[in-house]
């Protein structure tokens, strides 16, 4: 029974875990390497057409989130779709210390985050839309 329980565990842990995803040159050298952390809870998707535009997207309380660009330069988008009136709706950059860095009611669908003041690193993204939230690890190179 130990030993099932042993290689359940194992196999969850070895399906929920980051992938590296690669670029290369023409010439076959690799320029960037990028870590995909979409293992969240809500079961988040990244969407890799164009490298340099590299979208989260993922949902929350029936609404549509999407989080581009990841990794960034500072500048970071947050649209959320189907956001209704009634709603409250925030974002909010924390960085690895656990300040808060930027703290930013959405009371459209579109917001802009802009940290380009901020060392290079790994931040977290926590969206919260009717006491319900998510969070994802935003890069700034």
């Amino acid at each position: 029974m130990r030993i099932r329980l042993f290689l359940c565990i194992c196999l969850c842990a070895t399906l929920s875990a980051q992938t590296v995803h690669f670029v290369y040159d023409n010439a076959g050298n690799r320029t960037a390497r990028y870590i995909d952390m979409s293992n969240n809870r809500d079961g988040g998707v990244v969407n890799e057409e164009d490298e340099s535009r590299r979208e989260i997207n993922d949902s929350l309380a029936s609404n549509h989130i999407h989080i581009y660009p990841n990794p960034t330069d500072g500048h970071l988008s947050v649209r959320i779709d189907s956001l209704k009136k009634d709603q409250s709706a925030y974002a909010l950059l924390i960085d690895t210390y656990g300040k808060n860095i930027v703290y930013q009611y959405a009371d459209k669908n579109d917001v802009t985050i802009d940290f380009s003041d901020r060392d290079p690193g790994i931040y977290i993204l926590r969206i919260e839309i009717d006491n319900l939230s998510t969070e994802w690890k935003i890069i700034k190179k």
